[in-house]
């Protein structure tokens, strides 16, 4: 049995959540719920004023990524690029994916909202020329 680590799925932008679901099916069909773990999309709310009113949003952090947390080996990695809108695994410069660190693994669900963060939320103003 190996070790559960996170990994960088590159997909195709606009496809991250075609991609999850895929990813959710596969792992039902092919009964891999010990080897794949979590599928996630980190996401960041972010406050934006409209016309006077707030409205909060989710926004990507990494669009055209999906993590996953697995153990990697040969059928898993096989079976994860195969699926349509994937392009590959974010790896090393010999080719083989690379896990993330803890630390950046840390940082991205902090910023999703995942954990617990002290983070300020992200605000972001559409503004008129005209009177005040």
């Amino acid at each position: 049995m190996g070790t559960k680590k996170w990994y960088a799925l590159q997909t195709y932008s606009g496809h991250e959540n075609k991609v999850q679901k895929n990813i959710e099916k596969l792992i039902q069909q092919k009964k891999l719920e010990e080897k794949i773990f979590q599928v996630k999309i980190p996401t960041m709310d972010v406050a934006e004023m409209k016309n006077g009113k707030k409205k909060v949003t989710k926004r990507k952090l990494m669009p055209g990524y999906v993590l996953i947390e697995m153990e990697m080996d040969d059928d898993t990695r096989f079976l994860i690029q195969s699926l349509p809108s994937v392009s590959t695994f974010v790896g090393s410069k010999d080719g083989g994916p690379e896990p993330l660190s803890l630390e950046e693994v840390k940082n991205l669900f902090s910023e999703s909202g995942d954990v617990a963060s002290e983070e300020p939320v992200h605000l972001r103003f559409s503004l008129k020329w005209g009177i005040l």
